[in-house]
């Protein structure tokens, strides 16, 4: 057995199909499947039992397959021992033009040449992103009151989520000169006058249900960040969003009042994979967007 018969095998159980498995690991179904009878046989353990729905971990092979990812990620830590300088950044994000801004920013306060990766995606495939190693570190948002479901959902992922920014309120945001930039907050009742549109998936939508918006008349979602905005900058369009930069908003062609007459909030939170551990510019990073955050204005 060598390291890639470990690899083979997380791709096994996260695919629940060897055929699934094969595809993503570019080898034959065949050899895949004589690659795992020959594990089992080495170990002395049936990894993998098959059922009418594909093929899952036995409950020893449950066990056997945490241990296979912890080593996998001790694999990893130590390949990182070997990089010179410091080390780049693999990052995984929801939507979200704050954290967007803090990794710019700091990328450029500090010189960096360094070829880093940020990529944006929904929050289950972020996990995904960590699972598969593409990724080492998800910034993630959520509202506060399904907390411990994204926490399983992680989990389900061999991921674990960790606070970064709690307990954030929601902004209405607008063009400049919008007729509501005059009022110093915004009601719900308020957006019930004007065409709303937000930007998101399924998750996204769920929120603005849950913030009282499920029966607004005139709601758009958009999955596309360019025509998000050009809703914003063409007319009376409003959004909202938890505004969590400190000092001034992060797009300053818009304006930005306080959403009254909801208790929801949102917590932004990073996720890694189990037994991970940060490296030193991963923890830069993160102290960097606390750091500039509405929590940091608060202290």
């Amino acid at each position: 057995m060598n390291l890639n018969h470990l690899e083979y095998l997380v791709s096994v159980a996260r695919n629940g199909s060897i055929n699934r498995a094969a595809k993503e690991l570019l080898v034959s179904q065949p050899y895949l499947s004589g690659t795992i009878r020959n594990i089992e046989k080495e170990m002395g353990i049936q990894i993998f039992r098959r059922t009418s729905t594909g093929i899952e971990p036995t409950e020893l092979g449950e066990e056997f397959l945490k241990c296979t990812e912890r080593v996998l990620a001790e694999i990893e830590q130590m390949r990182s021992l070997g990089e010179t300088g410091v080390q780049s950044l693999k990052l995984a994000s929801c939507y979200s033009p704050y954290f967007i801004k803090c990794f710019l920013d700091m990328r450029a306060s500090s010189g960096s040449i360094l070829h880093d990766s940020f990529q944006e995606m929904p929050m289950q495939a972020a996990f995904r992103a960590l699972s598969l190693q593409t990724v080492n570190l998800a910034l993630v948002a959520y509202a506060e009151y399904a907390k411990e479901y994204y926490a399983q959902k992680a989990e389900s992922f061999h991921c674990v989520l960790k606070d970064l920014i709690p307990c954030v309120p929601f902004s209405v945001m607008m063009r400049k000169g919008h007729p509501l930039e005059e009022k110093d907050t915004v009601s719900l009742e308020d957006l019930h006058n004007y065409p709303f549109v937000y930007f998101g998936d399924k998750d996204a939508l769920s929120l603005v249900r849950s913030i009282g918006l499920g029966a607004y008349p005139g709601l758009i979602t958009i999955s596309d960040r360019g025509s998000y905005f050009d809703f914003m900058r063409s007319g009376d369009y409003l959004t909202i969003m938890p505004i969590i930069a400190g000092g001034r908003p992060v797009h300053d062609e818009m304006s930005y009042r306080p959403l009254t007459g909801t208790e929801v909030r949102m917590s932004f939170s990073y996720a890694v994979r189990e037994q991970y551990k940060l490296n030193a510019r991963e923890r830069e990073f993160l102290k960097y967007v606390r750091d500039h955050s509405i929590l940091a204005e608060k202290k």
